[in-house]
C-alpha cells in the first residue's frame, strides 16, 4: 500500500502473461483468488488492488479483515473481526453468504474454519480474494489440502494462485555502469543481450531522495533501450 493510497493493478509489477492471466481471473464470475507470499510481499497491496477495479465497477464487495488494514470508499461493506465483541468469522460469514456481494475480501486465510468458509463462498457464486502465507503457488495448494480441503472442491473453486516477491529497485539517483565481468558471472547474463540494453548501478553515497539514503553496492539494473 502506498502511504494511504491504493495502488492501481498496473503498479504492482505484473509480467505481461502474468497480467493477463491475473486479469482473466478477476474477470470470472466465481471462484477463488489466493495472494501468497511472505510476510509484507505486498500480497495486501495486490487484493487492495483488484478490490480498487471492482469499486469501480459498481459491484457489492464486503470485506472480512482481522482487523481491517484500510478504510476503503463509501459502498464497501468492512466487517472487523472481534471476538470480544461476538464477531467471530463463523458467526457472521452465514449473513455474508445470503448477501448479494459479488466480490468477498478475506484479509488471510489461516486457520481452518476460515479456510472452509473461504472455499464456500467461491462455490456458491462469490469472487472470493485472500492472502495466504507459502513460499509459492503450488505451496498454497498443498497448504489448503492440509487444511482439509479435498483436492475435488480445490478443482473446483480456485481460480488463480499468485506468488510474489519485493524486488529491490534502485533510487532515482542511480548512474549508468556497464555490467562487470562478476555481474555477468552472477546473474549468468547472455553478452549478446548486453549491448541492446542500459544498466544502472547505485551512486555512491546516495541522495536526498530516500530515507536513509540508497545504500546498495552489489544489485544493478536492467532497462531496455527500446
Amino acid at each position: 500500500i502506498g502511504g494511504d493510497r491504493i495502488m492501481d493493478r498496473s503498479e504492482i509489477g505484473f509480467s505481461p502473461a502474468n497480467g493477463q492471466a491475473y486479469r482473466q481471473a478477476l474477470e470470472e464470475a466465481s471462484g477463488g483468488i489466493i495472494s501468497t507470499g511472505p510476510m509484507g510481499s505486498g500480497k495486501t497491496s495486490l487484493n487492495l488492488s483488484a478490490l480498487k477495479e471492482f469499486i469501480k465497477q459498481g459491484h457489492k464487495i464486503v470485506t472480512l479483515e482481522d482487523p481491517v488494514e484500510m478504510r476503503l470508499p463509501a459502498g464497501v461493506t468492512q466487517v472487523s473481526i472481534d471476538p470480544a465483541q461476538d464477531m467471530n468469522w463463523t458467526d457472521v460469514m452465514p449473513t455474508v453468504l445470503r448477501s448479494a456481494a459479488k466480490v468477498l475480501f478475506l484479509g488471510e486465510i489461516n486457520k481452518k474454519d476460515i479456510a472452509h468458509l473461504a472455499i464456500e463462498a467461491a462455490l456458491t457464486g462469490h469472487l472470493m480474494l485472500s492472502t495466504l502465507h507459502t513460499n509459492d503457488a503450488p505451496g498454497s495448494v498443498v497448504r489448503l489440502r492440509e487444511m482439509g480441503i479435498r483436492p475435488s472442491v480445490l478443482a473446483d473453486s480456485l481460480r488463480c494462485v499468485v506468488a510474489q516477491r519485493l524486488p529491490r529497485r534502485l533510487c532515482v539517483c542511480k548512474v549508468p555502469a556497464a555490467p562487470t565481468e562478476r555481474n555477468i558471472r552472477d546473474f549468468r547474463l547472455d553478452p549478446s543481450v548486453i549491448a541492446g540494453t542500459q544498466w544502472f548501478t547505485p551512486r555512491r553515497g546516495g541522495c536526498e531522495a530516500m530515507r536513509p539514503p540508497c545504500t546498495a553496492r552489489s544489485f544493478v539494473y536492467l532497462r531496455s533501450r527500446a
